[in-house]
C-alpha cells in the first residue's frame, strides 16, 4: 500500500522482480518539453527499487535523472548497463562536465561526489571518508540551488540518513519530494528519515511516481515559468480570498508578504494536488479541512542553514556590525534580536559575526 503524505490519495501496486537484463541498445534522441532534472538518491536495496521505477516512467516525459547510490569505490559500475533494461531512455556513466540532455538517465561514477550546476554534471573527489559521506545530500543541495522551485528530489531504498540535509534545500526551494513508501523498501532507513524530518510531499512505492512525476510536470507551477510578479498581480482577488480564508482557519496572516512567493507556493500547491486554477484551489481550501494547514505548511518554510543568503550576511557585516563593533567600547553590551529564526541558525550566524568582528578589533563586549 502506498500513501500520499497529505493523506489524498491511497494507490495498491505490485511488482514481479523477475525481469531480465538485456545487453545496452542504442536509444532514441531526447525531446525537449519541461528540461528538468529530477534527482535520485538509493543505497541498499536501491537497485530493485530503481527498476522499479523505470520500468513505470515513460520515456519521452522531457526530463532528465540524476540517480546517486553508493558504489564499490574499487570496482566499474554495471548499474548503467542493468537500468538499460528497465528504461528506452538513454542510461549513462556520469563523466565530468557532461552536459544534461532531456529523456536521459545519469548515473553517479564510482567514489565521486555529484552535482548539477548551469546544465552540466560535475564530478568531485569526496572531502570524506568512507564511511562518513552522504553523495545524496550534495547532489539535492546542488540540484536546489541549480533549479530552485522547479528541483525534484526522489529519496528510494537505502540506510542511515543520507538524504535527509539535502532534501531541506529543496524544500526550502519550493521544489517538489518523494520518498519512497517504507514498507515497499528493502532497507527503509534512507525513506523513514526523509519522513521523520517531514521532507515528504508524496510517499509512494517507486512503481507509484512517475504518474505523480508526469502530472506535476505538465502543471503551470512547471510547465509554464513565469514572471511571478506579474502573475501575482493578475491573481491578486483570488489570492486575497486564499489569504483570508487561511487567516479564518488558522490564525496565520499572510496579508503583507511578498506577493510573488506566495503565488508561487501556492501554485506548488495546485501541482501536488492536481488542480488547474485559482478559483478550483480555492474550492479545494473550502471543503478539505486538511488543506489550509498544509498551504501553511508550505508558506511557513522552516528550512535553513548558517549563513544562508551570504550576501545578505556580508552587507549587514560590514554596514550593521562593523560600525556598531567600532562605536563601542570594551565592556559595552550588544544586543541582537533575530525575529523567525527557525531552528535558530540565522541567532547563531549573527553571534558568530559579531564575535569576529570584536576579535579583529581586540574588544570584548
Amino acid at each position: 500500500m502506498t500513501v500520499n503524505a497529505d493523506n489524498s490519495a491511497i494507490v495498491e501496486k505490485t511488482y514481479d522482480g523477475s525481469a531480465s537484463v538485456p545487453e545496452p541498445t542504442s536509444k532514441s534522441a531526447p525531446t525537449t518539453r519541461s528540461g528538468l532534472v529530477i534527482g535520485i538518491g538509493a543505497s541498499a536495496g536501491g537497485v530493485e527499487a530503481l527498476g522499479r521505477f523505470f520500468d513505470a516512467m515513460p520515456p519521452d516525459s522531457g526530463a532528465a535523472f540524476v540517480i546517486v547510490l553508493h558504489l564499490d569505490p574499487t570496482r566499474e559500475s554495471q548499474m548503467a548497463h542493468v537500468l538499460s533494461g528497465h528504461t528506452k531512455m538513454s542510461v549513462v556513466q556520469v563523466a565530468d562536465h557532461m552536459q544534461i540532455a532531456t529523456n536521459t538517465v545519469y548515473v553517479i561514477a564510482p567514489d565521486k561526489d555529484l552535482t548539477v550546476l548551469n546544465g552540466a554534471l560535475h564530478l568531485a573527489q569526496p572531502a570524506e571518508s568512507r564511511g562518513h559521506r552522504h553523495p545524496v545530500d550534495v547532489l539535492f543541495r546542488s540540484l536546489a540551488a541549480d533549479q530552485g522551485e522547479r528541483a525534484i528530489a526522489i529519496v528510494l531504498s537505502g540506510t542511515g540518513s543520507n538524504g535527509t540535509d539535502g532534501l531541506k534545500e529543496v524544500k526550502a526551494a519550493g521544489g517538489l519530494i518523494l520518498i519512497q513508501d517504507p514498507p515497499t523498501a528493502k532497507f527503509d532507513g534512507m525513506p523513514r528519515s526523509a519522513i521523520s524530518a517531514g521532507m515528504a510531499d508524496h510517499i509512494v512505492a517507486p512503481e507509484a511516481m512517475p504518474e505523480i512525476l508526469v502530472r506535476y510536470i505538465n502543471q503551470e507551477y512547471i510547465a509554464q515559468p513565469h514572471d511571478g510578479e506579474t502573475a501575482a498581480t493578475s491573481a491578486q482577488p483570488t489570492i486575497d480570498q486564499i489569504l483570508t480564508l487561511l487567516f479564518t482557519r488558522t490564525g496565520n496572516d499572510f496579508r503583507n508578504y511578498r506577493r510573488s512567493t506566495i503565488q508561487r507556493r501556492i501554485q506548488r500547491r495546485l501541482g501536488l494536488k492536481n488542480i488547474e486554477t485559482l478559483a478550483s484551489y480555492m474550492s479545494e481550501l473550502r471543503s478539505n479541512a486538511e488543506e489550509a494547514p498544509l498551504l501553511v505548511k508550505d508558506l511557513l518554510i522552516n528550512v535553513t542553514s548558517f549563513f544562508r543568503d551570504a550576501e545578505a550576511w556580508k552587507a549587514l557585516a560590514s554596514l550593521v556590525i562593523t560600525p556598531i563593533v567600532a562605536a563601542r567600547e570594551t565592556g559595552a553590551s550588544i544586543r541582537a534580536w533575530v525575529p523567525g529564526c527557525s531552528t535558530g541558525e540565522e541567532a547563531y550566524t549573527l553571534a558568530m559575526l559579531i564575535s569576529e568582528e570584536a576579535a579583529l578589533a581586540g574588544k570584548k563586549f
